[in-house]
C-alpha cells in the first residue's frame, strides 16, 4: 500500500526563513565582485586582440636618448588619436626617432630644416598634411622634419645634436609657438617640469592618466564615450577630463620671459638662413587670458624683428579669415589641416619675395648651389 501524505498545515507553510545574516550578504557581494573583474579582464584582452590600437603599449610615446634629444621610439609606427574624437592618425618614426620618412644623414646644404614642437611635428595631422611636407610637394625642395615636444632651448639642442653627426644645415624653418614656447630661460632649468606644474591635473584626472596607460579597454570606452558632446561635457564638469581652455597654456606677460626667451631664440637662430614661423596660440581669442596673450603677442614679435629675424606672423594672416579659431581642433590645441595649409601658403608668400630664399623658387632638381645666410 502506498503510504499516506499528511497534509501540510498552514502553520509549516508560512513558516518563517531561517534570517540572512552578514556572512550570506558579503559571499553574495564577493560572488558579484569575482564575476565582474572575470568579465573586465576578458574585455580588456578582448580589446587587445580585436582593437589593438587602443591598446597603451601602441600609445604615442616620447622619449629622450642618451644626448637628452627628445625623440620617439625608432621605426615605430604608432595610431594616434583623439580621445574627444578630432582625430586618428598615423604616426610613424624613422631610425634617428623623427617623425620623417627621410633619412637625414642623407641630406645636403641645399636642403631645407625644420624645427619645432608638436604644432611643426604635425600633431593630429597625417604627415603629408604638415606644412613642411606641403612645402616639399609644392617645391620639389626636401624639407626634413626635427619636430617634437621641445622648447626653444631643445631647438638648438637638437640642431646640434644632428650636426654632430655630419648633416649641414643651411636653411631653416623655425615653429616657434607662442603658447608653450616662452619661458624665462636664465631661471628654469627643465620647463618641462615647470609646464607640467602651470597645467594643474585634479585627482579625478591623474586616476584616469593612470588606468589610460595601463588599460586598452579605458581607452576604448573613454574614446568611445568622449566622442559624444554630451557625456564629454559631463566628464570636464566633474573633473575626469580637461576643457579646451585648461589644454591651453597661459602665458605671463613679464620682461624677463620676453627677454629671456627672444634671447634663447637669436642664439641659434642667427646661425642659418632662417624663418621664424609664429604659430599663435588660440588663447589670442578665446579663454580667459586673452588680453595677456595679445599683449605677449605683439611685444614678443616686435623684439624679434628689431633683434633682425625674418618673421612669417600667422596671427595676422588667421584673423583675416575672420575666424582665427577655425584653424584649430575643437577639443584640441592644435593646427588642425586647415591649419597647415595655411602655414604653407604664408611661407610659400614669404619665399617668393625674400632674396634668402629666391633659390627655393626653381625647385629641388635644378636650383642652384645654396647661398650663404
Amino acid at each position: 500500500m502506498s503510504p499516506i501524505l499528511a497534509p501540510l498545515s498552514d502553520h509549516s507553510m508560512n513558516a518563517p526563513k531561517p534570517p540572512r545574516n552578514l556572512r550570506y550578504w558579503l559571499s553574495r557581494m564577493a560572488l558579484l565582485g569575482v564575476t565582474c573583474l572575470v568579465c573586465l579582464v576578458l574585455l580588456e584582452i578582448a580589446v587587445r586582440v580585436f582593437l589593438p590600437w587602443y591598446n597603451p603599449s601602441t600609445q604615442l610615446s616620447l622619449q629622450r636618448n642618451e644626448a637628452g634629444i627628445v625623440i620617439g621610439p625608432s621605426n615605430t609606427l604608432f595610431r594616434q588619436g583623439a580621445q574627444k574624437g578630432d582625430f586618428l592618425i598615423t604616426v610613424r618614426f624613422n631610425r634617428h626617432g623623427f617623425r620623417d620618412t627621410k633619412d637625414y644623414a642623407q641630406a645636403t646644404a641645399n636642403d631645407v630644416f625644420v624645427i619645432g614642437d608638436s604644432y611643426s611635428m604635425g600633431w593630429g595631422v597625417e604627415e603629408h598634411e604638415r606644412y613642411g611636407n606641403l612645402l616639399e610637394e609644392r617645391f620639389g625642395a626636401r624639407f626634413y622634419n626635427f619636430c617634437l615636444a621641445e622648447d626653444i632651448r631643445g631647438y638648438a639642442r637638437t640642431l646640434q645634436y644632428v650636426e654632430r653627426q655630419g648633416t649641414p644645415i643651411r636653411h631653416l624653418v623655425i615653429g616657434l609657438c607662442m603658447e608653450n614656447d616662452l619661458w624665462d630661460y636664465s631661471s628654469i632649468t627643465n620647463t618641462h617640469a615647470v609646464y607640467q606644474t602651470h597645467m594643474v591635473s585634479t585627482f579625478r584626472q591623474n586616476v584616469a592618466a593612470w588606468f589610460r596607460k595601463r588599460s586598452a579597454l579605458w581607452n576604448f570606452c573613454s574614446h568611445t564615450l568622449q566622442k559624444m558632446p554630451v557625456i564629454r561635457q559631463f566628464f570636464e564638469k566633474i573633473g575626469i577630463s580637461r576643457n579646451i581652455d585648461q589644454l591651453t597654456h597661459k602665458n605671463e606677460a613679464t620682461p624677463e620671459i620676453l627677454r629671456s626667451s627672444r634671447d634663447e631664440l637669436v642664439r641659434f637662430a642667427t646661425n642659418y638662413n632662417a624663418v621664424v614661423l609664429i604659430v599663435p596660440s588660440r588663447a589670442l581669442w578665446a579663454g580667459k587670458n586673452v588680453e595677456t596673450e595679445r599683449k605677449v603677442h605683439e611685444h614678443f614679435t616686435s623684439m624679434l624683428r628689431d633683434a633682425g629675424l625674418d618673421l612669417v606672423d600667422m596671427k595676422p594672416i588667421q584673423e583675416k579669415s575672420g575666424d582665427p579659431g577655425s584653424f584649430y581642433f575643437k577639443t584640441d590645441p592644435h593646427w588642425n589641416p586647415c591649419g597647415q595649409a595655411l602655414a604653407a601658403q604664408a611661407l610659400a608668400d614669404y619665399f617668393a619675395r625674400s632674396e634668402k630664399w629666391k633659390w627655393i623658387m626653381a625647385g629641388a632638381t635644378n636650383r642652384p648651389a645654396a647661398p650663404s645666410p
